[in-house]
């Protein structure tokens, strides 16, 4: 078991030596779920605002909390 983990470990050390260019990170996919995300979120808080009844009982009757026009610019929109 450990002699087999250190020939695969001494081939990979082997396999990277020869390697003539600098190795590249991408992270553009993981900017890119971090977008995706923040949508969803954005559109979470919408769903939940509008499912969410704002409604008082009082001596005077029933009150609900009017849906005000959303004036927000979209996060996502670029400027």
């Amino acid at each position: 078991m450990v002699k087999a983990q250190w020939d695969k470990t001494r081939l990979w050390f082997r396999q990277n030596a020869t390697v003539r260019f600098p190795s590249q990170l991408l992270l553009s996919p993981h900017f890119q779920q971090f977008d995706y995300l923040d949508a969803a979120a954005w559109g979470w808080i919408a769903h939940q605002e509008r499912i969410t009844a704002q409604v008082w009982h009082t001596k005077q009757g029933v009150f609900r909390r009017k849906v005000l026009a959303d004036v927000r610019d979209d996060p996502m929109r670029g400027q």
